[in-house]
């Protein structure tokens, strides 16, 4: 694999780690705001965006690790891995809300 096919997968994980954190930095940084029912609605859109754009990075990521191998290849699944806890912890929370209504 070349050095440029190598740098692809990196790189991405990189943007992917910076904008994956920088959504929990987002949320809790940002002031609730709003009332009543909708009141700290804006942190969790704010969150959820920022998520779902590192949720792409990290499918890119995937996708450009296909043709690596050892260390590079794990690296590469990393990210669409953590960002499949968050959707799955987002969707658990959901899903308990529901059953406890």
């Amino acid at each position: 694999m070349t050095d440029r096919r190598r740098a692809v997968p990196r790189i991405l994980f990189g943007a992917w780690a910076a904008v994956w954190l920088g959504a929990f930095v987002v949320f809790l940084s940002t002031p609730a705001t709003g009332d009543g029912f909708t009141r700290g609605l804006n942190r969790v859109m704010l969150f959820l965006g920022w998520q779902g754009a590192a949720a792409l990075l990290a499918l890119a990521a995937w996708l450009a690790g296909r043709r690596a191998t050892g260390r590079d290849r794990i690296a590469a699944r990393i990210p669409a891995l953590l960002s499949g806890l968050v959707l799955g912890g987002v969707a658990a929370i959901v899903l308990w809300a529901v059953a406890t209504a």
